[in-house]
């Protein structure tokens, strides 16, 4: 097994959301084993800034300030996906540096068995399929996933087989998928999402 910080912060709500990210942007800057981080703290301050003046800007239920609040947090949600990656090069699976990072540490399979996801286009409109590279002593597997605008992510849709359909989505709309294992061992941590635009 591997230690990696982990994007749970993708499924906070954004009350939550920024809370943590202000946690996380603060410890980069205090902790001298993250000398030299690839965005600038200045720059991430910034942004955290920006996305809680959206925060409150949305809360008039505006739609225009509604849009800005969700491209904002995109922002966010994708500047912080580059600190994850940025934090797991230097700790190198070590889970003491990740707690000193901020973000929270995850066990995931070696390299060999690592689970990927897959959703492409179904047969019809509003239908994508998901696939699942089957993961040894996996019994099933449940599946998460949400619109783009939507805070939070559905309740899990919990499948034996490594591929699921999913009917009635709204097309011309990006969807966020994310999956579990469940084994005699436990249950594991959520995947990385994946994006899909639903034709």
């Amino acid at each position: 097994m591997t230690i990696v910080a982990k994007l749970d912060f993708i499924q906070l709500n954004n009350a939550l959301k920024l809370v943590f990210c202000r946690n996380v942007s603060s410890k980069l800057a205090n902790v001298a084993i993250f000398p030299t981080i690839d965005i600038p703290i200045a720059t991430i301050n910034a942004l955290i800034d920006e996305f809680e003046t959206a925060i409150l800007n949305a809360k008039d239920g505006g739609h225009i300030a509604a849009l800005l609040l969700q491209d904002k947090e995109k922002q966010l949600d994708d500047m912080f996906h580059l600190l994850v990656n940025y934090v797991n090069k230097v700790a190198k699976g070590d889970e003491t540096i990740i707690a000193q990072s901020g973000f929270n540490a995850s066990k995931v399979p070696t390299p060999h068995q690592k689970a990927e996801l897959a959703v492409k286009s179904g047969a019809s409109s509003g239908i994508v399929i998901v696939d699942i590279k089957a993961v040894k002593g996996a019994v099933a597997y449940n599946i998460i996933f949400k619109k783009e605008s939507d805070e939070k992510y559905s309740e899990p849709v919990t499948s034996t087989y490594a591929q699921h359909e999913f009917t009635g989505l709204t097309p011309a709309t990006y969807y966020y998928f994310c999956f579990n294992t469940v084994s005699k061992e436990g249950v594991s941590d959520y995947s990385d999402p994946v994006i899909k635009l639903v034709e």
